[in-house]
């Protein structure tokens, strides 16, 4: 296939996502361009896509098969905002977290794994990229290397933070992740949030908007909330948090950061923070499709 910016007059070949992922509408061109690539809107969902190459997506990923994987720098900050998800998890399980059966599809090199283990859960994750995988079982983790898809097992809860933007169809993992639940089960997405403030004032200067660090689908509480109902969920609550109007090697980055965490609050209340997470149940009667 071969995909013509008309806005600014790139010519893509090959381009990977020729339908929207979400809902299989047509993609327009939108006035977004990000190294080059152009971001395409669909026509009936508004979700928005990154026109890229099979082969250049693939070697962006290369980024995260590291023995470092993504472990923090700081893995209590971590922590706190990971803690906050995993109980109200349970809160919606109306469980206590001790004992709740955790996947984490995604895992890297562990980090979410290690803060579930020291507070009482039993976790196991999953990881494509073999050298964060390897790493992750180096540290005494339970990790399956491969794809959620290929996974048998019953877990209370999956967990799945900063990974649905890398894939081309995110719907295939969905089902999966439906399939792994327990009726009832809880499944956690996290992902950047195109209806939040930051987006509007940054537009493609937002970090995340970045096909380079293998971002390709760029959510919105609604593309993800209507992709998810096809997979078979229910929605059971969503969260966003945080703002930001200048990325750290921007010029006022200070002084904009002021500003940013004034509207914190007002952003979370309003479901305009930049990263989204979406609690989503299983049906405790399995009504899914296919």
């Amino acid at each position: 296939m071969t995909a013509t910016a008309a806005k600014d007059g790139l010519v893509l070949s090959d381009v990977w996502i020729s339908t929207c992922p979400v809902c299989d509408s047509s993609l327009a061109p939108t006035r977004y361009v990000v190294h080059r690539v152009p971001i395409r809107q669909c026509s009936q969902c508004n979700h928005l896509v990154g026109a890229i190459s099979e082969q250049a997506h693939s070697e962006a990923n290369l980024e995260w098969n590291k023995d470092e994987g993504t472990w923090p720098k700081s893995i209590r900050r971590l922590e706190r905002r990971r803690l906050r998800t995993l109980r109200q998890a349970a809160v919606l399980l109306g469980r206590k977290m001790k004992g709740l059966r955790l996947l984490d599809v995604g895992c890297s090199n562990g980090s979410l794994l290690d803060i579930a283990l020291r507070h009482g859960l039993d976790p196991e994750g999953v990881e494509p990229a073999e050298r964060a995988a390897d790493d992750a079982i180096r540290r005494g983790f339970t990790v399956h290397k491969g794809y959620v898809e290929s996974l048998s097992g019953s877990y209370d809860v999956i967990t799945t933070f900063e990974v649905i933007e890398h894939l081309r169809d995110p719907l295939p993992m969905l089902s999966a992740c439906y399939r792994l639940l327990v009726p009832g089960g809880i499944l956690v997405v996290g992902t950047g949030n195109t209806d939040s403030w930051t987006f509007r004032v940054l537009g493609t200067r937002w970090d995340y908007m970045n096909p380079g660090t293998g971002h390709i689908n760029y959510f919105s509480s609604h593309s993800l909330s209507r992709l998810a109902e096809r997979a078979g969920f229910r929605l059971a609550k969503i969260s966003t948090r945080a703002v930001s109007f200048r990325n750290r090697d921007q010029p006022g980055y200070r002084f904009w950061k002021l500003i940013s965490q004034s509207l914190a609050i007002p952003a979370r209340m309003l479901g305009k923070g930049e990263q989204l997470e979406i609690f989503l149940r299983k049906p405790y009667a399995d009504n899914s499709i296919g």
